[in-house]
């Protein structure tokens, strides 16, 4: 289990900081994902992960 534990994102020399900038045509779209992950509605937030999570599997971003 701590085979990996060099790897783990937490550790302060791993850490990478990338400035993201959003255009106006991307913002629409931003904040309506943002309010679904954060809002207090459990079932869009749910549709949501289950369907992106799936798309992630597909293309091997996820392992089962």
């Amino acid at each position: 289990m701590l085979s990996n534990f060099g790897k783990q994102p937490w550790i302060p020399e791993r850490r990478v900081l990338k400035k993201v900038v959003l255009d106006e045509s991307m913002l629409s779209e931003t904040d309506l994902t943002f309010n679904t992950l954060m809002g207090d509605q459990v079932a869009p937030r749910r549709e949501f992960i289950e369907t992106n999570a799936k798309v992630r599997i597909e293309f091997g971003y996820l392992k089962r």
